[in-house]
């Protein structure tokens, strides 16, 4: 969840001072070893690229979502490679920012296809932006 902090002079209108995830992050499962819940055959029908701040030395990350025609979420991104239906991922997502999305239900894109790439764009050095856009 959300929480907001506001503050409001007496007689003048509220300011939005902070908002906080109170949510603890999910613990993302190493790629490979995740629970088979989604299978390499369902179909992607969805794919958004988000650009959130970081933490650490860079200013800001980019990840990818991907939704599959079961109503599954993956998470692809540089730091947690691989999540499968995340718990947090509707907080993460109202706080980030959608750069760009793309319908692909016309497309014969699998899960299996995307984790063949994304064992590839792991392998390189590259910055989470041109990671998740490879993606």
């Amino acid at each position: 969840s959300l929480q907001v902090r506001t503050t409001q002079e007496h007689g003048g209108d509220e300011t939005i001072g902070m908002v906080f995830s109170t949510c603890v992050p999910s613990q993302a499962v190493p790629f490979g070893r995740q629970a088979q819940s989604i299978k390499d055959h369902e179909r992607i029908v969805k794919a958004t690229e988000y650009v959130e701040h970081a933490e650490g030395g860079a200013r800001f990350q980019s990840y990818v979502v991907l939704q599959t025609e079961e109503g599954d979420s993956i998470v692809v991104d540089k730091a947690v490679p691989w999540a499968e239906n995340p718990s947090s991922l509707h907080d993460r997502n109202s706080l980030a920012k959608v750069i760009r999305s793309r319908e692909c239900r016309s497309s014969d894109v699998t899960v299996g296809m995307i984790k063949g790439t994304h064992v590839q764009e792991l392998m390189m050095e590259s910055s989470s932006t041109r990671y998740a856009q490879a993606v």
